[in-house]
């Protein structure tokens, strides 16, 4: 006959294994949101980055930025912008030698492609648009440029579109408020 006893677990045993493993979970997914996060932030920065590059080269070539927003914020497009005339249409062309958006399509920062034509919109790490306005409304003498960050809000306000917040907030951009 066999005497030995299995010792089993209490009730307040497993209600403490059940609550470490709450707070673990609570830790985890708090540290994964906050480096998803991270992550999204760093890649609108480097896509930035490529535009930058491209922009400060047009400027070296041709004596001026890309004049296609008329000092209104747009949308930063691979194709001419809608409406365009034959002029901003030859400044994108001239602009597209500078950039290469193949690089910014495969790593998924550009989407939208409509109609048959190579129309993309290039996107920040939020797949939110990015925007530029030359010359610009906060930078005066150069250009703005840049995402509306995180809430896909303008500064600390409630507008979608870029406006007088532009670069204050959770914004990414070269705008200094």
């Amino acid at each position: 006959m066999n005497t030995c006893k299995q010792k089993k677990f209490t009730l307040i045993e497993i209600l403490a294994a059940v609550a470490i493993m709450a707070i673990l979970a609570g830790i985890t997914t708090g540290v994964i949101g906050y480096v998803r996060n991270k992550t999204k932030e760093a890649r609108t920065i480097a896509t930035l980055e490529i535009i930058k590059t491209g922009l400060e080269q047009y400027k070296e070539k041709f004596g001026y930025y890309l004049p296609i927003s008329r000092g209104n914020y747009v949308e930063f497009h691979t194709d001419s912008v809608s409406n365009a005339d034959d002029a901003a249409a030859e400044n994108k062309k001239n602009f597209n030698q500078f950039i290469n958006y193949q690089s910014l399509i495969g790593q998924g920062k550009a989407s939208g492609a409509t109609s048959g034509k190579h129309h993309y919109t290039i996107n920040d790490g939020y797949g939110k648009p990015i925007y530029y306005c030359y010359p610009g409304k906060v930078n005066k003498g150069s250009y703005d440029l840049g995402s509306l960050g995180s809430d896909g809000k303008s500064g600390d306000g409630d507008s979608t579109t870029p406006d007088g917040t532009f670069g204050a907030g959770d914004d990414i951009t070269n705008c200094k408020q």
